[in-house]
């Protein structure tokens, strides 16, 4: 049962069944990993994706929960799973300043949450979700406080994206107060009007623009590029509903492989009955 998990492995598997080993900033070579499952497991694995797995996905995944999370106590949580796994690069997290980078921490208002395509967004933030039963939940039996006079929530998402979170909106439902009316100005079209009231100067035609000597004299030259070795590839790019034409050989009428490629004995091509019908016949010519 082992050597047949570790035979259908793939590189998530492989990393996180050797994370124990990588813990606590142990200085342990990946490659002598990779020749342990080589010769032990039969697994052959590129060091590249080993190693991405493994430590990136892992530091990854929890300085992403660490940076975007709305409380200082979440924050920290993530940052100790961060030194457990990885002390180096706590450290450097620490040294270059949690306010910088966390959510959480920071002083000013971030901006970074709005998106163009509200559809992609909303596909990426479900897409773990998808796979789990659907269920009610009681919020682990924490307990949350609004103040629409201020605008705030303990759990900091009215506070830091200026927009009513959901134990906002629930309070605004049952006291019949409009949500929209609790979102900040900056989210309101008179504002993004005003972003565009200043006018916008024009950039001249080149030759009237005075330049530096050091700037005139410098001759920018394109980057060197080289083609891409191979034909061109002039298929289209089908999309995702698009079906494609699965060939068959004309010997044995099985897929993966065609008639000059077949391993089976040559069949005689059958004859059409109209032309087989017709040959040896005499036409008559009244």
């Amino acid at each position: 049962m082992y050597v047949g998990q570790f035979q259908a492995a793939s590189a998530n598997v492989i990393g996180q069944s050797y994370a124990p080993k990588l813990s606590n900033g142990a200085n342990i070579c990946l490659k002598d990993i990779m020749r342990d499952m080589r010769e032990k497991h039969g697994v052959e694995q590129l060091y590249k994706k080993v190693w991405l797995c493994n430590m990136h996905g892992q530091l990854y995944k929890l300085y992403k929960l660490a940076a975007y999370s709305y409380r200082t106590e979440v924050c920290d949580k993530y940052l100790t799973d961060i030194s457990n796994i990885h002390r180096r690069a706590f450290d450097y997290l620490i040294n270059v300043g949690v306010e910088i980078w966390s959510l959480a921490y920071c002083l000013e208002k971030r901006y970074g949450f709005m998106t163009i395509n509200i559809a992609e967004a909303i596909n990426s933030a479900a897409k773990e979700a998808r796979k789990l039963p659907i269920t009610s939940l009681d919020n682990e039996g924490k307990v949350w406080t609004v103040d629409l006079e201020l605008r705030t929530c303990t759990c900091r998402k009215f506070d830091l994206d200026m927009l009513p979170c959901a134990h906002a909106i629930t309070v605004c439902r049952h006291t019949r107060v409009p949500k929209e009316r609790l979102c900040s100005d900056y989210f309101t079209t008179q504002w993004l009007q005003t972003a565009y009231t200043p006018s916008i100067h024009l950039v001249p035609h080149h030759s009237s623009w005075i330049l530096p000597e050091h700037v005139s004299s410098c001759v920018v030259h394109p980057s060197e590029g080289r083609r891409q070795s191979g034909r061109p590839k002039k298929i289209r790019i089908r999309y995702s509903l698009e079906g494609y034409e699965t060939r068959v050989c004309t010997n044995c009428e099985e897929s993966g492989h065609n008639r000059i490629t077949c391993t089976k004995p040559r069949q005689a091509r059958s004859v059409s009955k109209s032309s087989s019908s017709s040959v040896g016949q005499k036409t008559s010519i009244p």
